[in-house]
């Protein structure tokens, strides 16, 4: 990431962890490039997926996956572990992946969901048209 004060490699993050972490990564990894173009940066304490800006990361744990992601709106589902209301149209919504089964239908929606609002697509419903004067 252009801004980043170090450079980290995806590998330093999978050092500690269960060899199935990896390729929960890979599963997750493969489910949002399904939706288009992405970056994923490595960070010091996390893994960001970025389109024009970071809409998902992801935590690496011993055994699991945390992972947040940005929507405009609040999600009341079991699966969601937090929400975090940073202002009305952005919430920070929190994951726990252990096994395949936690990639739910329902997580891959919402990870859709969250790639259009890295793209920003949420702002261009909100703009007016335009107002002609004469």
């Amino acid at each position: 990431m252009w801004h980043s004060c170090s450079n980290y490699r995806l590998s330093d993050h999978f050092a500690r962890c269960q060899p199935g972490v990896r390729r929960l990564f890979r599963e997750l990894t493969k489910v949002v490039r399904s939706f288009g173009r992405v970056e994923i940066y490595a960070q010091k304490s996390r893994i960001v997926f970025q389109v024009r800006v970071r809409f998902v990361s992801v935590m690496i744990r011993r055994s699991y996956l945390l992972v947040n992601f940005w929507l405009t709106r609040k999600i009341a589902d079991p699966q969601v572990l937090r929400v975090e209301s940073l202002y009305p149209a952005v919430h920070i919504h929190q994951v726990r992946i252990g096994s395949s089964k936690d990639m739910t239908v329902a997580l891959r929606d919402w990870l859709r969901e969250a790639y259009a609002v890295g793209r920003r697509e949420h702002l261009n419903s909100r703009r007016k048209a335009p107002t002609i004067t004469r």
